[in-house]
């Protein structure tokens, strides 16, 4: 598998409510303070009752319910595009970048909005679609040995909301262990983590040991489950993926799609598999295997002694539709409802490789190679643009998101964590606005920088 795939102040928009709810209540108290005298403990506390009521029902129609106060209830806007990563300081010093504080970031600009210090445990997270929540995992030495947590915080404030175990205790091993027992002995391992659209849940894809070796080593499983965090709590059920490598989640509104894949080759009969899950139950509502065009083992760019068979990138949502695309630009339309395949196209070139994920713009698919941007004609299934990118000597260019509006794309270099701006209708790359950013291989801070630019 080639390098690249590697894997304010604001309005809050009540304040008419409050000066209705002021002028209700002086109303009241005025009316009480004109009664005759021995009538007064009656109306003020008839008053109060009413006031009380306006009170609690202005209150109840402001806050959302469950442990969480989400975007559009109170919280800042969080929504614009922002980016979440350990940054090293100064911006050269990528060496002990891990472990750095923690910002938030506007992509729009590059500054730096929000920042967490108490970082130094967090090994991965997971920003909401809102910007308001994020999900951190960290751990903690109890005696001489390393327990992994979830912690749900709100932004910008980083209040805790919940804190979720990762231990062999948690329900959906216990379901897990019910298939493969060992999966019990051990804590499971935390890979990638999504939040849905509503704030209200997510999805987490882990493995668990299956087997260990004398000699050591063993075997793992990778397996599915969910988190409700209005409830802080773990889903009961695991849904296993037996002979998966990698998984990645997509979170819509209500369902969850899951694409599991293995190493790609002409011995396996499909380049992945789509699943459409209930996120409240774990219950497979639809299944699809998707069959590549051509098995063609194909050079990589950058690598020409480095051949390997295209994999499938993430699936992307495209209206009511997912596209699913391979290293190869091979290309597959599916209904995101049945998983029904709507199309499928054969591989663009022989040598452009293309990899990390899929954004869609439009009706245009917007694609990072080892040097270049793509821009792919969904309706016609052909290259329409293609841009090249400056050479980065130990650095590949890997996108962290998409502004439909303006046209534009950030990408991070993961060599030196520099991002940029890309306008991706007149193919303008600007100047770094941010660098020193933990931006994944080869610092071994794979799974950063997460983004709520690119969800649906």
């Amino acid at each position: 598998m080639s390098d690249i795939t590697r894997a304010h102040p604001h309005r809050t928009g009540y304040g008419s409510r409050g000066s209705l709810l002021e002028r209700l209540i002086a109303a009241l108290v005025s009316g009480v303070a004109l009664r005759h005298p021995r009538h007064a403990i009656t109306a003020s506390a008839a008053a109060l009752a009413v006031s009380l009521f306006l009170v609690l029902a202005l209150a109840l129609s402001r806050t959302p319910a469950g442990l969480l106060h989400t975007a559009g209830h109170g919280a800042p806007d969080q929504s614009r595009p922002r980016l979440l990563t350990f940054a090293a300081e100064p911006a050269d010093a990528m060496t002990g970048i891990f472990g750095s504080r923690l910002v938030l970031l506007d992509l729009s600009t590059g500054e730096v909005v929000d920042s967490y210090s108490d970082a130094s445990d967090v090994s991965a997270a997971a920003l909401s679609p809102a910007g308001d929540l994020v999900i951190l995992k960290r751990g903690e030495l109890a005696g001489e040995t390393w327990r992994d947590r979830l912690e749900v915080r709100r932004i910008p404030d980083w209040s805790r909301a919940a804190v979720l175990p990762l231990d062999s205790r948690i329900p959906p091993v216990r379901a897990l262990a019910r298939e493969f027992p060992a999966a019990a002995t051990e804590p499971p391992v935390l890979q990638r983590m999504v939040i849905a659209p509503s704030g209200t849940w997510a999805a987490a894809w882990l493995t668990s040991t299956t087997e260990s070796f004398p000699g050591g080593g063993g075997s793992f499983i990778t397996w599915i489950t969910t988190l409700d965090l209005a409830a802080g709590s773990w889903a009961t059920w695991a849904l296993p993926l037996p002979g998966a490598q990698a998984a990645s989640l997509l979170a819509l509104p209500d369902k969850l799609v899951v694409m599991s894949s293995g190493i790609s080759s002409p011995r396996q009969p499909t380049v992945a598999t789509l699943l459409l899950v209930d996120p409240a139950t774990g219950r497979i509502e639809a299944r699809q295997e998707l069959a590549p065009l051509e098995w063609t083992a194909k050079p990589a760019r950058h690598e020409p002694t480095l051949v390997t068979y295209p994999s499938a990138l993430p699936p992307a949502l495209w209206g009511t539709q997912l596209v699913v695309v391979t290293e190869d630009l091979q290309g597959f339309v599916l209904d995101a409802q049945t998983l029904a395949v709507h199309a499928r196209y054969p591989a663009l070139s022989e040598s452009r490789r293309v990899g990390w994920q899929v954004l869609v713009s439009g009706a245009r698919a917007v694609l990072v190679g080892y040097d270049e941007v793509l821009l792919v004609d969904l309706h016609r299934w052909s290259v329409e643009r293609a841009y090249p990118l400056p050479h980065r000597a130990e650095s590949l260019w890997r996108p962290v998101g998409i502004d439909h509006e303006h046209r534009t794309l950030w990408l991070v270099t993961t060599g030196d964590g520099c991002l940029y701006r890309f306008a991706f209708d007149r193919g303008v790359l600007s100047e770094p606005l941010r660098c020193g950013l933990a931006a994944g291989w080869p610092h071994l801070t794979e799974g950063w920088p997460v983004s709520n630019a690119a969800a649906p």
